[in-house]
């Protein structure tokens, strides 16, 4: 880029792509009516194409009308040399280029789905949006979207469906994300009516985390070109952080965890979409179809809908807020709460209670780095209990549900139905609690520092209850 001169290559890829929309053929509709006397070809020709820069004019400020223009087509007479080698010289296209002659094309990326878009087609899209917004803009847009993917700066959005809250208004976030009812996305962003491929009866009350992204590089390399960088997604809420593609859907999914812990209720999240700022869906239609993905199983239970309170939100954004806290060490933090999202959402069955029990073990041997009971118990009372008496009771607590879920792990006997589901909700408490503790401060707790809030009182309990 260091030689290549960005205003002349705008300014004669703008003059090519209006010489294009003067000569090309126009297709759109209503066309104008064929008028007695008009020669065919010459002066209906002339009319066509007034009548197409109305329309684009009248597209800037009606809906209709952008519909309408959104929908129509140019057609291209002659091969557009002059604009496909002017697009060819562009140093950022160079790595994407792939074909020849006639044939020849770039690979465009939008994160993991790659398109093929032919030069012609592209000058032909080109040409198009040179006549509702000229044709220094058409070029100035294909330069800034290039430059945007060489700088990892790509703008989207990124949309999360989840099931199981009854989102009746809006909830603004961080850094302009936020929680909506599914309709509301639905409607901002051209998305299906119905997010999943099923009778909308099984999921009534569906909503959606909105937030916006970054990504290059926006081009991606023929099958037997040289490798380009890998794709690197940078988000602003709960935090400014970046993931590769590899961690892309595990990233979002952490999010709809810990609201669910966040409201204490199962979630369920299939699909996602990705939706392009606007003004780059207008470079190439195969951008405004953006991404959809969609995952799960047969076996997933549909949850109930659960009503979404400030107070919720509010507890979902200090969760997240503190998560990115744990940034080296996510791997951990995100195991802990994957599993405890998982005690709210995982089937019934024979060993149901169990499976969950067990879940919430695993987030709790994280969350407090223990290798026994014992310590998990103690490092629970120092952390949770602000009085002896708190301290002594959260103590118990631990030490009864680690009890339980050992008797699960080495097959001992397991106690009735009553205790289980009492333990159970003590546990699943006991870790709510904890991950909201942890997440709670600036920076990770040295376990050392946190043992010394154990109050003499409970450190002598403690030690009476050990030696029994």
């Amino acid at each position: 880029m260091q030689d290549f001169n960005e205003a002349a290559w705008i300014e004669r890829l703008a003059s090519a792509l209006e010489k294009v929309a003067a000569e090309a053929e126009p297709s759109y509709s209503p066309r104008p009516p064929l008028m007695p006397g008009l020669r065919p070809i010459g002066e209906y020709q002339s009319v066509l194409r007034r009548g197409y820069r109305e329309l684009a004019a009248r597209a800037k400020h009606d809906l209709v009308a952008s519909k309408q223009f959104e929908e129509s087509h140019l057609w291209l007479k002659t091969d557009p040399v002059e604009a496909t080698t002017i697009l060819r010289g562009h140093p950022l296209m160079k790595p994407g280029l792939e074909g020849s002659g006639m044939d020849e094309g770039v690979r465009l990326r939008i994160l993991s789905r790659m398109h093929r878009s032919d030069l012609t087609w592209l000058v032909s899209c080109l040409a198009k949006l040179s006549v509702k917004e000229g044709g220094e803009e058409a070029a100035r847009r294909l330069h800034r979207y290039l430059t945007a993917g060489a700088n990892g700066a790509v703008p989207a959005y990124e949309i999360t469906v989840i099931h199981g809250l009854v989102v009746k208004t809006r909830f603004s976030l961080d850094a302009g994300a936020y929680l909506a009812p599914y309709r509301d996305a639905s409607a901002e962003f051209g998305l299906p009516d119905e997010p999943e491929p099923m009778s909308k009866t099984s999921y009534p009350d569906a909503a959606a985390l909105v937030r916006s992204l970054e990504y290059g590089p926006g081009v991606a390399p023929p099958d037997d070109g040289a490798a380009l960088p890998d794709v690197q997604i940078a988000y602003r809420f709960p935090a400014v952080y970046r993931v590769d593609l590899e961690g892309w859907s595990d990233d979002s999914m952490l999010l709809v965890d810990l609201l669910s812990i966040a409201r204490r209720v199962p979630l369920l999240s299939r699909t996602r979409y990705v939706r392009l700022a606007r003004w780059i869906e207008e470079i190439d239609p195969n951008f405004a179809f953006g991404i959809k993905q969609s995952g799960g199983f047969v076996s997933d239970v549909w949850p109930r809908g659960h009503d979404l309170s400030k107070d919720d939100v509010d507890t979902f954004l200090e969760l997240a807020r503190g998560w990115h806290m744990y940034s080296d060490k996510l791997d951990a933090i995100n195991l802990a709460i994957r599993r405890l999202a998982a005690s709210f959402s995982r089937p019934g069955g024979r060993f149901g209670k169990e499976d969950r029990i067990l879940d919430i073990a695993i987030a709790l041997e994280v969350f407090y780095g223990g290798k026994t009971g014992h310590r998990l118990a103690q490092r629970a009372a120092a952390l949770l209990g602000a009085t002896a008496a708190e301290q002594k009771r959260i103590f118990d607590q631990a030490k009864g549900f680690y009890a339980v879920r050992s008797g699960i792990v080495h097959w001992k006997r397991v106690p009735s139905p009553d205790v289980l589901d009492k333990e159970f909700e003590a546990g699943r408490n006991l870790a709510c609690l904890t991950l909201a503790s942890l997440l709670n401060h600036d920076a990770p707790l040295r376990w050392a520092d946190v043992m010394s809030s154990l109050l003499p009182e409970t450190q002598a309990y403690i030690a009476a209850v050990r030696s029994q």
